[in-house]
């Protein structure tokens, strides 16, 4: 019988979609001993005592860390352990967590799926939002070079799931994202087994609830999250008009962070807590803001519409254009009145950037098959 034990250091509210994505269950199975070593309390304060959401789960052997003392004395006291990190390294807490792994000799393996196809602020949008914003970029330069990471960021393996090189992963061994990996075993158990209209279009929905929000104070250039009304007025507005123009069902793919609040304000459409893989294969396409979930669109070829609004922060507004212009489209504005040639405009796909986005994000082996 296994009992090494394994850690996963982090710095979120888990929920039960991240144990998945972890393969908790699987670990369990072969008897390894699973712990949490949690700094949010240090690294995301404000989250750490705000966000709430009831459907998060509940862990076993899940410890707070209020002190680097306490994370290195439950580091030290397990034999050998299996150490996985997803934290940012980009803040000066981090950096001394990586000097206590790599001190006490303790190998860690560092994990980043997810990864989309959005660039970091560019050296012009730099400068100009410095004029933008003086204080604001004197504050972000001083926190930057506090927190800027050199030498001691040494995971002995970093599994990403995208070909893109980055300097900051030495030892990188690439991974199917998870959404990707998903897919294989849909395809290896139950590739047909589905019964549902397939007269529809998916939206995959992304909560005003969802915890991002607690950090955008704290974004360059600063910014706040626009009102819940701000929110869902646009998004009803046009789900309503999309279904009247196009004459087909929406359905809606709860996020994995969404809450009974966050959906109950969404009033068109129909709920569904299906596999989302069988309802992407069988739809006429995906709705989306920028969810990472928009990779099992692309995997089925499925065109992709983004949408946009005025009262989105800069970034979101940004991840939303970037993501469109990789895949050769541009976002619905949904503060325009919707029309038919909008709509038919954004359903022909660019295959060229399908395939790229396939074998740069999604971990794809070919063009043509994951068999």
């Amino acid at each position: 019988m296994n009992s090494r034990n394994i850690i996963f250091i982090i710095e979120t509210k888990l929920n039960n979609n991240d144990l998945l994505k972890f393969g908790v269950e699987f670990f369990r199975k072969q008897n390894y001993l699973i712990h949490y070593l949690n700094l949010m309390p240090l690294t995301r304060k404000k989250y750490y005592n705000d966000y709430v959401n009831y459907k998060l789960p509940k862990l076993d052997n899940h410890e707070l860390i209020f002190n680097l003392e306490i994370l290195e004395e439950n580091l030290l006291k397990h034999s050998n352990p299996i150490v996985f990190i997803l934290v940012s390294g980009s803040n000066s807490i981090a950096q001394n967590v990586f000097n206590i792994l790599n001190q006490a000799k303790i190998k860690y393996y560092h994990i980043k799926s997810g990864k989309l196809p959005i660039p970091i602020l560019t050296r012009k949008e730099i400068f100009y939002q410095f004029f933008l914003h003086p204080v604001a970029s004197l504050s972000k330069i001083t926190e930057k070079i506090k927190n800027q990471r050199v030498e001691n960021f040494k995971p002995s393996i970093s599994f990403i799931n995208t070909s893109i090189i980055d300097k900051n992963y030495v030892n990188k061994y690439k991974i199917p994202s998870y959404d990707y990996d998903k897919i294989i075993l849909w395809e290896r158990e139950n590739k047909n087994n589905f019964n549902f209209k397939t007269d529809y279009f998916i939206f995959f929905e992304t909560p005003y609830s969802h915890p991002d929000g607690f950090f955008a104070e704290k974004r360059f250039p600063p910014e706040k999250p626009c009102k819940y009304e701000d929110w869902y007025l646009p998004l009803n507005k046009f789900l309503s008009k999309f279904k009247e123009i196009t004459k087909t069902e929406i359905i809606i793919v709860p996020h994995p962070r969404t809450t009974d609040e966050c959906l109950n304000a969404i009033s068109t459409g129909i709920i569904s807590n299906k596999n989302k893989i069988d309802l992407v294969n069988n739809s006429k396409g995906v709705i989306t803001f920028a969810s990472s979930a928009l990779g099992i669109g692309v995997y089925f070829n499925k065109p992709i519409l983004f949408l946009d609004q005025k009262n989105f922060t800069y970034h979101n507004k940004r991840n939303i254009r970037y993501l469109a212009n990789f895949f050769q489209t541009e976002p619905i504005d949904m503060d325009k009145v919707l029309t038919l040639d909008d709509i038919k405009s954004r359903l022909k796909i660019d295959v060229a950037s399908y395939d790229k986005f396939k074998k740069n994000y999604l971990g794809f082996p070919s063009n043509k098959t994951s068999y």
